[in-house]
């Protein structure tokens, strides 16, 4: 079983986001991130602000509206429009390819590289999740074009992550390896940490498909160490991964207690950043470890929390553990 990993394009953990902003400690509320706009109206950081606080916040819907009104003062704000773009992504609107298209276009004209490496990472990803897989890939060519001739080594390992992550998807893991050990080159050891943290990521993704469970979770760890609780969402995605891993370790003479905590720390994690995607699949791991009857209330917490979120496959495998456990309990 492999984790479906879902790459958000200039995911950045909230040290990221105060590096970006001056340093004095990361915006804590939207009102702030609306602050930084008016004060830094040309720097991509301050509207990353307000999907960075709207997805650890669960506010969303809250940030894309003042997003919009940004855009309802000033058409001509592609930096806003980018983003506003990402949130609809994250969200499954179907705005989303016209919002990245149009910002993808519009900042190149303004010569703003970044903010259009970053629209044609995002649209890359909606473009694969509809099965256009063929624009999928050429906008990702573009973004290494526009990011090569740039000269700018950190979005130049940008867009390598994400072509690492296009040449995983169809399980050519050793294509990808080989592209994402050129981003690595690039970025270590003195990389900006949000894309040390996306290179470390995509690497223990691809040490996990080849097998390599040990040096997947070594991978997940070091990640987590770099966040340093920056972003308890993206933590917590982590961390469900390493619970993964760890189910495949058992077969390989790893203490049942090492997996038990990994299980648990999972659960943990995705309480405390409110992440009900990664709490079922967390949850279910753990009720799957668990004998009597607290193993049947985890089984049913992890079913509940599979329906509310819609995720088939976990709903099927909640159905059969609580079957399971029920019997064994008779």
């Amino acid at each position: 079983m492999r984790a479906a990993l879902v790459i958000v394009a200039c995911l950045a953990s909230g040290l990221a986001l105060a590096a970006a902003t001056g340093g004095s400690g990361a915006p804590a509320t939207l009102d702030d991130c609306d602050a930084l706009v008016r004060e830094s109206p040309n720097d991509l950081a301050s509207y990353q602000c307000h999907w960075f606080l709207g997805r650890n916040q669960t506010k969303l819907e809250e940030s894309a509206g003042r997003l919009e009104a940004i855009l309802t003062e000033n058409p001509a704000n592609h930096r806003a429009r980018l983003y506003l773009g990402i949130i609809a992504a994250d969200l499954g609107q179907s705005r989303t390819e016209g919002l990245l298209r149009e910002a993808a276009l519009n900042l190149a004209a303004e010569g703003e590289t970044r903010g259009e490496v970053y629209s044609r990472i995002t649209l890359s990803m909606w473009l694969r999740r509809q099965g256009r897989n063929q624009e999928a890939s050429a906008e990702l060519d573009q973004a290494l074009e526009a990011a090569t001739a740039s000269g700018d080594a950190e979005i130049e390992a940008q867009v390598r992550i994400n072509l690492g992550w296009q040449r995983y998807n169809p399980r050519e893991y050793g294509r990808a390896w080989e592209i994402l050990r050129q981003a690595e080159s690039l970025l270590f050891p003195d990389g900006p940490e949000r894309l040390r943290l996306d290179a470390l990521e995509a690497l223990a993704a691809v040490s996990w498909a080849l097998g390599r469970n040990r040096a997947a979770l070594d991978y997940y760890q070091r990640e987590i160490d770099l966040l340093r609780g920056g972003d308890p969402y993206r933590e917590s995605g982590i961390r469900r991964n390493m619970a993964l891993v760890a189910r495949g370790l058992g077969e390989e003479g790893i203490p049942a207690a090492e997996i038990d905590r990994l299980y648990r720390d999972a659960v943990d994690a995705a309480v405390r950043a409110k992440n009900r995607y990664a709490e079922a699949g967390a949850r279910l791991m753990l009720a799957s470890s668990i004998e009597g009857p607290d193993g049947l209330g985890e089984a049913r917490k992890g079913l509940a929390v599979a329906r509310e979120v819609g995720q088939v496959a976990n709903i099927c495998w909640g159905l059969w553990l609580v079957g399971e456990k029920t019997l064994k309990l008779k």
